[in-house]
């Protein structure tokens, strides 16, 4: 019998995102498969030993040294299984990129997933596949010892996470919160995301609902932050949200909310987690220069903001960045002044770094 392909680190993760969305990957062939879990790199695979290791471009095989296989990988398909999520989170910790590897973990312990296709790029209100419990239970289960790199690399990855993050941004807003200062958070004590509290005394007459699911929760500082992206602009959310907020003020608590420009643009940002340490009432050192540089590293690697420009640049859902097509086609022009470039496609006024600015009057971006 034929042993079957064991899919491993990212390419497991993004199987098991195909999975959440109801896209079962394809086996027709390699290009197939890895289209189905939307990919175009590599397919991450494991192999029982180096001498097993796939002949082709199309496979980056690992050797699965110490791992039980038959206790730590899933069925995805005729032919292929999977690693559940816990050891693939491991296998894509080693690799050192702590905030892409929390990013994947915020989804998968979300109720949300990543879809291109989707009107907002995600689709919300799918059942976790794990928890940050689950994936530290299952540390000492890994090969190697708790003091591995693997294992470290994964303890940092959990000091970043919260379970039930119901979006991208949600997820994003709280990696920077709790992620230890010298990584560039602001080692605020970890919320809890989407608790249900249920509407009790004079809250009661101020809003429909029973039970109110606050974005972050304080539970013991009474303290509740609230995300407004554009899925809070309609109307008939902005009266449902006025009455959330009046029921939780009059129960006690107090309630600060969160807009896309205040996260987009630094200063506004500072100030926002600036006001969340004074309501929860922690008292932290002075930054030293280090922490300062490293804040403002994660801040750009998390929204796509380079300081003091007007417009974004795009980073992936991982935080890499990338250019958008309309980029690579449109003539960028640079100011000598400002040694930036501007995309001239009309709706888009997209900020380039200019990397020459003798040669960069008209260029086309490739």
């Amino acid at each position: 019998m034929e042993a079957p392909l064991i899919l491993s680190h990212e390419s497991a993760l993004l199987c098991h995102r195909a999975a959440r969305l109801g896209r079962p990957p394809r086996v027709d062939n390699v290009a197939a498969l890895a289209a189905s879990i939307g990919t175009t790199s590599k397919l991450d695979v494991l192999v029982p030993t180096a001498d097993k290791r796939l002949r082709g471009s199309w496979a980056h095989s690992h050797v699965c040294a110490g791992i039980d296989t038959d206790a730590l990988t899933l069925p995805a398909a005729n032919g292929i299984r999977v690693c559940v999520p816990e050891l693939a989170l491991w296998q894509l910790a080693q690799r050192g990129d702590v905030v892409r590897t929390a990013l994947l973990a915020y989804e998968l312990c979300g109720t949300f997933a990543i879809d291109a296709d989707a009107p907002d790029g995600f689709v919300r209100e799918i059942a976790p596949m794990t928890s940050r419990g689950r994936i530290e239970s299952l540390v000492p289960a890994m090969p190697g010892s708790a003091c591995s790199r693997a294992s470290i690399a994964l303890r940092r990855v959990l000091d970043t996470l919260a379970d039930g993050a119901a979006s991208p941004a949600e997820a994003k807003l709280c990696l920077a919160m709790v992620a230890p200062r010298l990584s560039g958070g602001f080692g605020l004590p970890r919320p809890l995301l989407n608790s249900p509290i249920v509407v009790s005394g004079t809250g009661r007459g101020l809003t429909e609902k029973r039970t109110v699911y606050p974005d972050a929760l304080w539970e013991k500082e009474g303290l509740i932050l609230e995300y407004q992206g554009a899925y809070h602009a309609m109307e008939s959310r902005i009266e449902s949200d006025a009455g959330r907020d009046n029921a939780l003020l009059a129960m006690g608590y107090r309630v600060i909310h969160v807009t896309r420009r205040q996260v987009n643009d630094y200063d506004l940002y500072q100030g926002l987690m600036e006001a969340i340490r004074l309501a929860l009432g922690v008292r932290l050192a002075l930054p030293s220069p280090r922490m300062l540089e490293r804040r403002e590293a994660l801040w750009r690697r998390l929204y796509g903001v380079r300081r003091g420009e007007r417009q974004p640049f795009s980073v992936r859902w991982d935080g890499t960045p990338f250019l958008p097509e309309c980029c690579k086609r449109a003539v960028m022009y640079s100011s000598n002044e400002s040694n930036v470039q501007i995309c001239t496609k009309s709706g888009c006024g997209r900020v380039q770094k200019c990397t020459n600015a003798a040669n960069a009057r008209a260029s086309a971006l490739e």
